[in-house]
């Protein structure tokens, strides 16, 4: 594994020489805008997403994730955001804030889900049953730790999400849609994550059933999203190489 990390790690250092390749293969998406202004961008290497780039009201983007890749599988992520604690409310936009940098590395298991996950501020252990999982997550900066229950459907799905702490009242379930999602695996930080699963998240809902938030989205001929429209008003736009 320190291979690996090393291996990732001077791939990074590499990559801030090297241009990353401007080819992005066909039909991949490559931004995300709303209202004409960029939210996200997508960059590729050797045909596999390489950087993705968040921004939001301006032309710098405030968060960089970074992806390493082992027999085609994301072992790694280097993810850095700007400050958001500063008083001044210009921070993400601003090039001469340095971005705070973190390093995850994934173990997989031999269906390719994750087994460990190591970060600078946890650690996360995961353990399989069926369509469950049980996640022990250790957080090495506050010397606590919390157990995190997690089903799957079966696609890979996040279906459902509580802490033993919060018991019944704190569960969370998720609904998805049947069509591809353009983001899928292109997790951070290693912990479940709605938004990079297989299929489209269209809303969640409490322990009792009440709806917390919705997504309603338009489709291309290939079915991939055009469109998300979230219930805040927001209205996202997906652009797709042809």
């Amino acid at each position: 594994m320190k291979r690996y990390i090393l291996i990732f790690l001077l791939g990074l250092l590499y990559s801030c020489k090297k241009e990353a390749d401007p080819e992005i293969p066909g039909g991949a998406l490559y931004e995300v805008t709303a209202k004409g202004k960029l939210q996200k961008r997508l960059e590729y290497r050797n045909g596999r997403v390489s950087r993705v780039l968040a921004y939001s009201s301006c032309g710098t983007p405030y968060s960089i994730v970074e992806y390493g890749y082992n027999d085609g599988q994301i072992t790694a992520t280097r993810s850095g955001t700007r400050p958001l604690w500063s008083s001044w409310s210009g921070t993400p936009c601003d090039p001469d804030i340095a971005l705070e940098y973190q390093n995850h590395t994934f173990q997989l298991d031999k269906q390719g889900r994750f087994s460990k996950v190591t970060g600078k501020y946890m650690t996360a252990v995961y353990e399989y049953s069926g369509q469950n999982a049980t996640i022990s997550i250790a957080y090495n900066d506050q010397n606590s730790s919390r157990i995190s229950y997690v089903k799957f459907d079966g696609k890979g799905n996040v279906i459902e999400q509580s802490d033993a702490d919060s018991g019944v009242f704190g569960i969370k379930r998720f609904e998805y849609d049947n069509n591809p999602n353009p983001m899928r695996g292109l997790n951070t930080y290693g912990l479940p994550d709605p938004f990079t699963c297989p299929n489209n998240v269209v809303r969640s809902l409490d322990s009792g059933g009440q709806v917390l938030w919705e997504r309603k989205f338009t489709y291309n001929d290939a079915g991939w999203p055009l469109t998300c429209h979230e219930d805040n008003g927001s209205v996202y736009e997906y652009h797709y190489n042809p």
